[in-house]
């Protein structure tokens, strides 16, 4: 496919949210896929940001896979564990059940484990919160388990972890995804927990002690030379470990979806303008604009491209556009110029030189690649005209040239170029062929013969 001669008419398309006091760039909505093997993320002495606080909150997206049967594979989400003085971390246990714990300074755990198991191959939003005198877990926006706790996290050197939670020497590692994941040095409310399970978190919020949005690189695409996990908050990036950064799995890939949806289609070839980013390709794109509140507004944008068949199919110096309900002009590549009443689906070139042919299709137009036309017959100068009816045909296509032709090739092609009836014809000049046995659709009708090509177009009912 070529850029010349496209034209996209959704090329100035616009989303703006005027009424936001800030406009920041789109980006990817993605995730962190998990092998279960060894892919963690670590961020070291991120204890140092919440030491001292006299309440916690951790929160995040999960979308596990494994289920959990007997120790030691059991699956851990997000947290802090030294098995001493820091605890506070989600962990996938046996039963698929979820326990939160908090350790505080003094070496006294608090546990609390749902009844419920999470459902596996799905999305749920997780969260622990320790207000000082109790520790809950959360699943999808409700409490769903308690228990008594108290003291504080002092330690200032403990690493934090997403994808791993560390028995003394056993890891823990999910095999699933984690996405959105946050931590605060204050106990969140019911009402900001249900927020967060629809919405992403607000990066300014004073008390957020850091978050991972997860939405580097490209989707399952080659994310090789990312080697951070960036925070948000700008207090303490992660490092990535074990992770492949190629494929489907053990990489970055398409993540939670949430927000305010906006469907839009672009051109090939057109721009999209989106919270002041400009975009040229199909994909999922998030911007989030913060509200003052906990949690950020947020509008996700699918933007699919829309199709043009520009597929081309060469006979010698004919040239025969594939695409259906579309309208044609055929160029010159040496100089992108229109050919001159070359508005039909097929072109008959009479000179040497590349040809392209720029596809209007579906309120888009595109280019196809250039067709090299290297030799035309004296004869093909004054060609014979080629009729065919009656349009469309149903039984039978009648056939008539306006000069005879000996041993004449009769062929029939579809939209793809494939040859679906050919007939020897010792003399023609007016004949009828049966096309019972075609499908309906669109086809040309070619006969050749001593250096002679005519080309016409039928439709069968």
């Amino acid at each position: 496919m070529i850029a010349r001669y496209t034209r996209s008419f959704a090329s100035s398309t616009t989303v703006l949210f005027s009424a936001l006091s800030l406009v920041v760039s789109a980006q990817p909505q993605n995730a962190l896929d998990f092998d279960g093997v060894d892919d963690q993320v670590v961020v070291a002495d991120a204890s140092t940001h919440i030491a001292n606080s006299p309440a916690l909150s951790l929160t995040a997206w999960v979308y596990p896979r494994n289920a959990v049967s007997a120790f030691p594979d059991l699956d851990g989400y997000a947290g802090f564990r030294n098995d001493a003085d820091a605890d506070f971390y989600l962990v996938q246990i046996y039963n698929d059940v979820i326990e939160g714990r908090f350790r505080n300074s003094d070496g006294t755990a608090f546990t609390a484990t749902t009844s419920a198991s999470i459902g596996l191959n799905a999305w749920h939003h997780v969260g622990l919160v320790y207000d000082g005198a109790a520790l809950t877990i959360w699943l999808d926006g409700d409490a769903v388990a308690t228990t008594t706790a108290n003291g504080l996290i002092t330690n200032t050197t403990a690493p934090f972890s997403i994808g791993n939670i560390n028995y003394t020497t056993q890891p823990f590692f999910l095999d699933g995804r984690m996405d959105e994941v946050a931590m605060w040095r204050r106990a969140l409310s019911a009402e900001e927990m249900e927020c967060l399970s629809a919405l992403p978190p607000n990066s300014g919020d004073p008390d957020l002690a850091f978050y991972y949005n997860c939405d580097q690189g490209t989707p399952a695409g080659n994310n090789t030379t990312i080697t951070t996990l960036p925070d948000l908050t700008g207090n303490a990036d992660g490092a990535l470990q074990g992770f492949a950064l190629t494929g489907a799995s053990s990489n970055f890939v398409q993540g939670t979806v949430f927000g305010t949806q906006v469907n839009a289609t672009i051109c090939p070839g057109g721009t999209y303008s989106f919270n002041g980013q400009t975009l040229t390709g199909p994909g999922v794109y998030t911007a989030s604009i913060p509200t003052g509140g906990l949690c950020d507004s947020t509008v996700v944008l699918t933007l699919t491209q829309t199709a043009v068949n520009v597929g081309v199919v060469q006979s010698g110096n004919i040239l025969i556009a594939q695409a259906g309900g579309a309208a044609f002009q055929w160029i010159h590549c040496e100089n992108d110029q229109p050919i001159s009443g070359a508005t039909t689906q097929y072109y008959t070139a009479f000179s040497v030189g590349e040809y392209a042919v720029v596809v209007t299709q579906n309120g888009c137009s595109d280019t196809s690649a250039c067709y090299n036309v290297t030799t035309i017959g004296m004869e093909e100068l004054a060609l014979p005209t080629l009729r065919v009816w009656p349009q469309p045909a149903t039984d039978r296509l009648n056939v008539e040239v306006s000069a005879p032709m000996q041993q004449a090739d009769l062929r029939i092609t579809d939209m793809t170029g494939r040859v679906v009836l050919r007939r020897n014809l010792p003399f023609v000049q007016r004949t009828s062929i049966e096309v019972t046995e075609l499908t309906t659709g669109v086809y040309f009708l070619e006969l050749s013969a001593q250096g002679k090509r005519v080309v016409e177009r039928f439709v069968r009912e």
